[in-house]
């Protein structure tokens, strides 16, 4: 794969960086372990032998854009939602998590290396 066929973009706040995986069966992560979606993973860079990894994030369900984990950019409810979908099909989610449509409103979009020290 090239370059641009690994690299991991949301498509919500742009956040940008090179996947190493994606599946539900991460290479990284103890083998028993099997993740609820196909998910962008990466190896940690902190992580001793190789025995680490890090979730990035997944492709919407709806418009199958890549987003990442955040909760200001997606949401997962059985499958993962962007903020924009999430948003549109509010309707469809149960009463607790309609009120969510206000929160993803009142967002502010900060790019994650301004979130970063």
């Amino acid at each position: 794969m090239s370059n641009a066929e690994t690299q991991f973009c949301c498509n919500t706040c742009g956040f940008k960086i090179n996947y190493d995986h994606k599946g539900r069966k991460p290479k990284y992560f103890n083998r028993d372990l099997e993740l609820l979606e196909d998910a962008y993973t990466m190896r940690d860079p902190f992580a001793d032998d190789n025995l680490g990894g890090i979730i990035l994030g997944s492709d919407c369900c709806i418009c199958k854009e890549m987003v990442c984990i955040s909760q200001n950019c997606s949401l997962f409810y059985n499958k993962r939602y962007c903020r924009d979908c999430s948003v549109k099909h509010v309707d469809e989610f149960p009463p607790d998590l309609r009120k969510l449509k206000n929160c993803f409103y009142d967002c502010v979009k900060v790019p994650h290396s301004a979130a970063v020290h």
